[in-house]
């Protein structure tokens, strides 16, 4: 890709590895080529690779790319958020075949991680590298991508099952908390709760969103007869073909895909109480594995 110029900036292009490609700004090019900046690289790296290998139907082998931009008002201002630091999806088109990007601080994309990334932090950026899978087949379904950067790393990759602090996080949301996709397609993410940094992904519209994902994408197993990687795939694949689509239409779409109303879909907890039931059924089955364990070893 030729480099380009984007607000006042002009960028470098390049990929430091097969499956990663940064745009820095030119006087930055040289001490990325440097490996100054290979602690934050190497973790993305190892954490791209993971979702790479996830059996999904990738049209083209998953590449990730990088807009590395200065803090600041501006940083928000390009991606319409309340932040001036961090990570986060924008639409700048870097690759052909995943034509969203992240945009990462300078800050954080020289100094990297002080030590080994915790659970969490491994789930928070797989949740970003989510958008950049969903982004090569939908853009405009909404809050539905954000369901989608959840389900990666907690239910495709199995984290769920490691982290039993989260699950009951989700879990213990009452029904009444719970956001329906129409209240946050019409009020944002953050209408009720703030981000705070290292914990948005625990806000109420996060498990809200996540939890319909789980709940739709449990109806495609059951009613195609597929496994999870099968029934995402299924969506994927779908979704990419509503999403050309007008709103209304795709939401039709997208609800006849599991045999509800767009009404039941987007103005019900249906889905959320449907994956919820699943969660809380799954941690039955992982106790009564331990208990039945723990009563082999006695």
């Amino acid at each position: 890709m030729k480099n380009f110029q984007f607000k006042q900036y002009d960028f470098e292009v390049f990929d430091v590895s097969p499956q990663m490609r940064v745009a820095v700004r030119s006087a930055w090019a040289e001490k990325v080529k440097a490996g100054k900046c290979g602690n934050f690289i190497a973790n993305m790296e190892k954490l791209i690779a993971k979702v790479a290998q996830v059996p999904l139907d990738y049209k083209v082998p998953f590449r990730a790319s990088f807009l590395v931009f200065p803090e600041g008002k501006e940083f928000g201002n390009v991606l319409g958020l309340p932040i001036e630091q961090g990570m986060c999806e924008a639409g700048v088109a870097l690759d052909k075949n995943y034509p969203l990007a992240l945009m990462v601080d300078e800050n954080w994309f020289e100094n990297g991680f002080d030590k080994e990334l915790s659970l969490q932090q491994q789930v928070g950026l797989i949740h970003e590298l989510g958008h950049i899978v969903h982004g090569a087949y939908f853009r405009k379904m909404g809050c539905m991508g954000e369901g989608f950067a959840e389900l990666l790393p907690h239910y495709l990759m199995g984290v769920e099952a490691q982290n039993s602090a989260h699950r009951q996080k989700v879990l213990s949301v009452p029904k009444q908390d719970l956001q329906t996709l129409d209240f946050i397609h019409q009020n944002g993410m953050f209408a009720l709760e703030a981000p705070d940094g290292a914990n948005t992904q625990e806000l109420k519209s996060y498990m809200s969103v996540y939890l319909w994902m789980l709940g739709y994408v449990k109806r495609l197993e059951n009613k195609y007869q597929l496994d999870k990687f099968g029934a995402v795939s299924k969506m994927l694949k779908n979704f990419a073909a509503f999403d050309k689509q007008s709103w209304q239409n795709k939401m039709t779409e997208a609800a006849n895909l599991v045999d509800m109303t767009p009404a039941e879909m987007l103005q019900t907890k249906m889905l959320q109480l449907e994956g919820k039931k699943y969660l809380a059924d799954a941690a039955c089955r992982t106790q009564l594995w331990a208990k039945n364990r723990e009563g082999e070893r006695i």
